[in-house]
């Protein structure tokens, strides 16, 4: 079984990692380690209709004026995998590919690491801990800090590696969900501008 499950935030992050610590797999200051890696983000919320309870899905559908602003509290906040479009090939790809490639990769780790951006708005943690939950992973969750990419920097953050209860005691998710969920509201705000102004329009 190995100790540690590093994941990294995106590939030229972990290649960093792995000079540092002596490779992609090895053991480091007494730990057997595993770097894993992700792209960036790899969930992103689910539409706003599909957010809510049948009953509902009408109005979270709707872009008239009565059916505004939202309720935050109706909202389940389900994620799911990115599908982007390819701009060379024009093909879609989804994330849940690079999901998958996580979970097998981690699975006979004793806890996952994580390695991800360090920075004041938190994104890093938020893009790992969407990972975690979309790997549904049970096991001890920890975090590496680190200032820079540069080896001591990596080297020094592994030796003190930090436990983490859980999300919601990890005030940088908390911090960087909050947000988040933020600009996904922020759509409505479009809807209304939009319907706004094509009344407007219309009446003048």
């Amino acid at each position: 079984m190995t100790d540690y499950a590093i994941l990294c935030e995106k590939a030229s992050a972990a290649k960093n990692f792995a000079s540092a610590l002596g490779g992609t797999s090895g053991s480091f200051a007494g730990k057997s380690y595993q770097i894993v890696h992700s792209h960036g983000h790899l969930m992103e919320f689910v539409d706003p209709k599909a957010q809510v309870s049948e009953d509902k899905v009408s109005r979270y559908r709707s872009w008239k004026l009565e059916h505004l602003p939202w309720d935050v509290s109706d909202f389940s906040w389900e994620k799911q995998p990115i599908v982007a479009k390819n701009p060379r090939t024009g093909r879609q790809k989804s994330s849940r590919s690079d999901i998958t490639a996580i979970k097998k990769a981690v699975k006979d780790c004793s806890a996952l690491v994580i390695a991800t951006d360090v920075d004041p708005s938190g994104e890093g943690e938020l893009l790992a801990w969407e990972i975690i939950n979309a790997i549904n992973w049970q096991k001890p969750v920890k975090r590496l800090y680190f200032a820079d990419e540069e080896a001591t920097s990596i080297r020094s953050g592994f030796e003190q590696i930090k436990s983490l209860p859980d999300q919601f005691q990890d005030g940088d998710f908390l911090k960087a969900d909050a947000r988040s969920k933020w600009d996904f509201l922020s759509m409505q705000l479009t809807r209304i501008a939009t319907t706004v102004t094509k009344k407007s329009w219309l009446s003048g």
